[in-house]
């Protein structure tokens, strides 16, 4: 009889010390920087006028997941009012470019091997543009 108290005692207290964890598999990185979040294209400014800010363009967005994935896709039409039509799209991941002697500082390595460096300049937490030299894409904030 006291073996099995103590047989008893031991498994329950194995049972209650058992943890969920898994201490194998690597815990996930999440970003709090402030581009995550979905944003929408507004518009286009080149030298100061803005351009292409049509209904079809503004359906163009960028997703930066706080997991450091993230998709886009990009909209236009033929400039003349005619449909709107997907002129690109990709998922992949995002990464924070650290080095000082760049002027991109995100890059976007797309699913199929194609990477875009970005100098993301952002007016205030719910806008922001993307510096193409000479022309800029600005984006609001809408998640």
């Amino acid at each position: 009889m006291r073996n099995r108290l103590l047989l008893l005692t031991v498994l329950g207290l194995s049972i209650f010390n058992c943890s969920s964890d898994n201490d194998n598999s690597p815990s996930e990185q999440l970003s709090d920087d402030i581009i995550v979040g979905r944003w929408e294209l507004t518009h286009h400014e080149s030298f100061g006028i803005t351009i292409n800010d049509t209904p079809c363009h503004q359906q163009s967005y960028i997703m930066w997941n706080s997991d450091f994935t993230g998709e886009r896709e990009t909209f236009a039409n033929n400039g003349q009012g005619g449909p709107c039509f997907s002129t690109g799209a990709g998922e992949g991941t995002w990464e924070i470019i650290s080095d000082p002697d760049q002027d991109e500082n995100y890059r976007f390595i797309g699913n199929d091997g194609t990477t875009v460096e970005e100098e993301v300049v952002f007016v205030d937490d719910n806008t922001m543009y993307i510096d193409y030299g000479i022309i800029d894409f600005y984006y609001q904030r809408v998640e």
